[in-house]
């Protein structure tokens, strides 16, 4: 230890040294992007498991696995664009490198592929192995369908093989995440510790070496090594806290050291001489674990897991025994530049404690009996392989998942594969009818959905074997051929003779259509001609038929007032007679009497005295009555003149009245034959209606005629018809000629191969050849296979090896559930008993393997040997302590309280993870790489706190030479560094308990929780405790070190 020290020390000094470190760093920059390139995919094959076993018989029969499986689904509507875009998908995907795609569209697909309507199963078969499937395959499906499938048609694809790829994606891209947030959390927290930002940068750079370096190397060693994503997860989570950590531990002693007063060099070569050795057991007992873990663990299981933390584990001590000391002496005593808030005080776990070991059995008793409570939950510890669950919800492979299980069912992406291996072909009809009962049984089975293999060879065997012995049997097709072929010829004969008679009669027939379709064009042309004026006459008898309605109406209208005015008539005609009778009375009479008078007035005027007569008024009066006496008389006159006239408009106003009666009556028989005429024309009108329809109908008709005897004629394209016929029958006949020379010919070779066939079979029979053995066996249908179209070989293919032998078949059972459903179990050993029925029946072995059986296998083994893991480390464990502390007392206590914390961390991961709706999501068990990794982990880092505590109590006992002393002075020196430690590392761990992806997420939780237990309660009260318990008892192999003036570590 004191030669590294001093190589920081010599001339010329640290800064070579440093800059070798830098170059390193810089050269891990450059290299580190081709680390995830070198990554493969979580291996979960155990070697010796029956899943294993038939993976290695299918990828040595078929070539190849079942990798994944495509759901292409359209509208039910839109149906049809997936019956045309489909064959053409399958055409894409079978051009990828090693793709073979069973397709339910090839001749004998299976129905279930297309069911139901709308949607369409492609599954897909793989000859690469699953690296190579994940790393290229799955990429260029996936391509293919982004190209090919346009909406509305729609695509998911699953598998095993796309689920651990987004697996390892998604815990790659929440280490980058991790990342970001531990390192910034880290400088606080350092910063918090050391209250200097030089001696906070310290560490941090430290922990950016290790993980930096490391992401570099483990692209050097992935490609000799298969290891996946949790390597990087390891090198940079186990790196980042180790590598600060251990400088946290340096920086703190070289601190120490100056404080003391110690020179930069002394205080360098104290520390790495002291704290170095420190460094190097802890890092070298937790290497050890980690590769005794790796020992137990089934198959590769912890491979990956092992690299990380070694590689992480090496290059932290490297840093923190090469690099630490030349940044140091760099550094010198600005290590503590800067230093704020003063001088720190004791630290409070040291009051703590120091209050709870005055009581050491109530201390131990109430620390021990909350830590042993929470591991009650690990008695219900269940794990499990990687789940689809582990993904977040929104990533596209597990949403992809879920729709495929929404729609068809999980189990088509994973189902099981049972695979039967004979001697010789399985194809014998035999073997097919025990493989189709096998295949009923399975179908009846709980939990299966659909059941898909070579039991559709039966039927089609039979099929072909059938055809072949028929064309082998000389005595019956052959022969029946033959005779038909001579019956043939004489038909021939016949069919030429009526050939040519109706040819004869076809072309009378074109002759009399001929004539037929002139006359019928005549016809046409004299309705044409006759259909306007039938039309001209409709339309006139309508018109008299509109205007006698309007005299029928007018008469109507004119009777009402001939029979007023006849009523008129009559009283102006009696009052007019009357008027006559009464004019003596009423006028000559009064007029008379006025007349008389008048003349006796005169007559007296006459006789008055002369002078009175002179009297100028009487005279005047006399004038005026006789002028009154000359116009009676004209009145007179006038009234005789008016009663003649009168008489006379009497007499006028009778013959009147008699005229109008007259005309009354003329009008009613004008009316009622107004009505009789409307009927007749009314008649007439619908007549020539009628007959306008009937010129049209005759017109349309004769039209029809015209062209149908011309279709007759010449045909509806011109082309046809009876001239056609005619031509074709004389044709006919020339053909029936050449028929029948045909048919000769044909007859003759028949007649040569039915000879030639009788031949042969005469040989194989004389040579022991059995050829209706040879159609049943098992090669013939392998031959018929071999001769079937691609498409048809591809999906015979998934089924039976037919390329290498046709000894293997293979029966794909398609569960309900997933792989990761609980029923999957149950349903293996139902499938593994049928299995063992019928290999005894087809004297083959049957091996029941696939995805689900390979998730099974898988936790199985890691569950059966979780036990051996953990007694394994234990052991390790007590040795190393023992070895190195010489104390069987300290070396319990430490193991001890190593399970007790563990025990603790799984209680909380059961507790956050497990059960139908964990509390930190997940599938609801704890991943078996996890919790295995979490083991070795934590039984590892333990390791460093009960070395730096347990040395610095061996030096307190060798100072104060009693047990309470020791315990104080272990305390004082280390309770700051080891919760300082304790808190950057759950910082670390915390940053990845925040990741999306549910296994590194637990790797997070489990660490944080384990971390901050050991650090806090368990190593700074519980071990002290425990050491004041057992008192002097604890020190037998410690003193003896002491008296020898030395101590194991620091």
């Amino acid at each position: 230890m004191r030669f590294l020290a001093r190589l920081a020390l010599r001339r010329p000094g640290p800064i070579p040294l440093l800059l070798v470190w830098a170059v390193a760093l810089v050269a891990a920059l450059l290299l580190a992007p081709s680390a995830r390139e070198q990554l493969r995919e979580t291996d979960l094959q155990i070697p010796g498991t029956t899943s294993t076993r038939a993976a290695e018989l299918t990828q040595e029969r078929f070539g190849g696995t079942i990798a994944m499986a495509v759901l292409l689904k359209a509208p039910p509507a839109r149906a049809a664009l997936l019956e045309r875009e489909g064959p053409r998908i399958v055409a894409r995907l079978a051009r990828i490198d090693g793709v073979q795609v069973l397709s339910p569209w090839a001749p004998g697909g299976a129905r279930v592929l297309r069911e139901p309507r709308g949607e369409a199963l492609l599954t897909l078969q793989v000859r690469k192995d699953f690296q190579q499937i994940s790393d290229e395959t799955t990429p260029a499906v996936q391509r293919v369908l982004d190209e090919a499938v346009r909406p509305p048609l729609r695509a998911e694809l699953t598998g095993l093989a796309p689920l651990m790829r987004a697996l390892n994606e998604r815990s790659l891209d929440s280490l980058h995440r991790g990342e970001l947030i531990a390192l910034p959390v880290l400088f606080v927290m350092l910063l918090l510790i050391f209250r200097s930002p030089i001696a906070a940068l310290v560490p941090l750079v430290a922990g950016l070496l290790v993980t930096r370096i490391g992401v570099a190397l483990m692209g050097v060693i992935g490609e000799r090594v298969a290891i996946d994503a949790l390597a990087l997860n390891m090198v940079t989570m186990i790196g980042l806290a180790l590598g600060v950590d251990y400088s946290l531990l340096v920086v703190s002693r070289f601190r120490e050291e100056l404080a003391a007063g110690r020179p930069v060099a002394e205080a360098v070569e104290e520390v790495t001489v002291r704290a170095g050795r420190t460094v190097l057991f802890a890092g070298t007992a937790l290497a050890v674990g980690m590769v005794g873990a790796l020992l137990i663990a089934p198959g590769s299981l912890l491979v990956s897991a092992t690299v990380g933390v070694l590689v992480a584990t090496a290059l932290a001590v490297l840093v923190a025994l090469l690099a630490m000391p030349a940044g140091l002496v760099l550094l010198g005593r600005n290590v503590n530049r800067w230093q704020f808030g003063g001088e720190r005080g004791g630290s409070p776990w040291v009051r703590i404690a120091g209050r709870a070991l005055r009581r050491p059995g109530a201390a131990a008793f109430f620390v021990l009996l909350p830590l042993l409570v929470l591991s009650l939950p690990a008695i219900g510890l269940n794990t499990g392989p990687p789940h689809v669950a582990n993904l977040p919800p929104d990533d596209p492979a597990r949403m992809s998942y879920e729709a495929f299980e929404r729609d068809r069912g999980a189990g088509w992406a994973a189902p099981f594969e049972v695979v039967f291996a004979a001697q010789g072909p399985i194809t014998t009809t035999q073997r097919l009818r025990a493989l189709k009962r096998f295949q009923q049984r399975a179908s009846r089975l709980d939990g299966v959905a659909a059941v898909l293999g070579p039991a559709d060879l039966l039927d089609r065997a039979a099929l072909l074997r059938r055809a072949t012995r028929e064309a082998l049997d000389s005595g019956s097709p052959i022969v029946r051929l033959e005779r038909g072929l001579r019956s043939a010829t004489g038909g021939t004969a016949e069919l030429r003779d009526g050939l040519a008679t109706g040819a004869d009669g076809a072309r009378q027939l074109a002759d009399g259509l001929d004539r037929a379709a002139g006359g019928a064009g005549e016809i046409a042309g004299g309705v044409r001609g006759a259909a306007p004026q039938s039309q001209r006459l409709a339309d006139g008898v309508a018109r008299t038929g509109r205007g006698a309605e309007r005299l029928t109406e007018g008469i109507g209208r004119a009777a009402p007032s001939v029979r007023t005015l006849q009523r008129n008539l009559d009283v102006l005609a009696d009052s007019l007679a009357q008027a006559d009778r009464d004019a003596p009375t009423k006028l000559f009479e009064p007029l008379d009497d006025a007349q008389t008078a008048i003349q006796s007035a005169l007559r007296e005027l006459g006789s008055i005295s002369p002078a009175a007569a002179a009297d100028p008024h009487v005279v005047r009066a006399r004038e005026e009555v006789a002028d009154a006496l000359i116009r009676l008389g004209d009145l007179s006159l006038n009234l005789s003149s008016a009663t003649t006239a009168l008489n006379t408009d009497a007499l006028a106003a009778r013959e009147l009245s008699r005229g109008v009666r007259r005309l009354r009556r003329g009008l009613r028989t004008l009316e009622q034959g107004s009505g009789r005429l409307d009927d007749g024309i009314a008649q007439t009108a619908a007549g020539a209606a009628a007959l306008a329809r009937g010129m049209r109908r005759l017109e349309g008709g004769t039209g029809a005629l015209d062209a149908g005897l011309r279709a007759l004629l010449d045909g509806p394209d011109g082309r046809g018809g009876a001239r056609a016929l005619a031509a074709g029958l004389e044709a006919a006949v020339a053909g029936t000629n050449r028929l029948g020379g045909g048919t000769q010919r044909m007859l003759d070779g028949v007649v040569r191969v039915r000879e030639r066939n009788d031949r042969r079979q005469a040989q194989l029979r004389n040579s022991g050849t059995d050829a209706d053995a040879t159609i049943g066996s098992g090669y013939f249908v392998l031959a018929a296979i071999d001769g079937s179209e691609p498409q048809t070989r591809t999906n015979v293919a998934f089924a039976t090896d037919a390329a290498g032998g046709g000894s293997t078949a293979r029966v794909i059972v398609v569960p309900r559930g997933g792989p990761f459903d609980a029923g999957s179990p149950a349903l293996q050993a139902a499938l593994t008993r049928e299995a063992k029925g019928t290999a005894a029946e087809l004297d083959a072995h049957a091996l029941v393997g696939g995805p689900a059986v390979l998730l099974d296998d898988f936790d199985s083994e890691t569950t059966a040997r979780f036990p051996f893991l953990v007694l394994a480390l234990v052991v390790l464990t007590f040795v190393a302590l023992l070895l190195l502390f010489r104390s069987v007392v300290l070396a319990f206590v430490a193991v001890a309280l190593n399970l007790v914390t563990v025990g603790a961390a799984l209680g909380v991961l059961v507790i956050c993870f497990q059960g139908e709706a964990p509390l930190l999501g997940g599938p609801g068990y704890l991943d078996a790489i996890a919790l295995s990794g979490i083991f070795a982990i934590v039984f590892g880092l333990s390791i460093d706190y009960e070395v730096f505590l347990i040395s610095r109590l061996l030096e307190g006992r060798a100072v104060t030479g009693t047990t309470d002393g020791a315990i104080r002075y272990g305390l004082e020196k280390t309770a700051t560094i080891i919760t300082g430690a304790a808190v950057v590392m759950a910082a670390v761990f915390l940053a990845f308990a925040l990741s999306p992806v549910t296994n590194t997420r637990q790797f997070g939780v489990g660490l944080t929780v384990a971390v901050l237990l050991d650090a806090t309660v368990v190593r700074l009260i519980l071990l002290p405790a425990l050491v004041r318990l057992f008192g002097e008892r604890t020190w037998p192999a410690s003193v003896r070190i002491s008296d020898r003036g030395s101590t194991p570590a620091e």
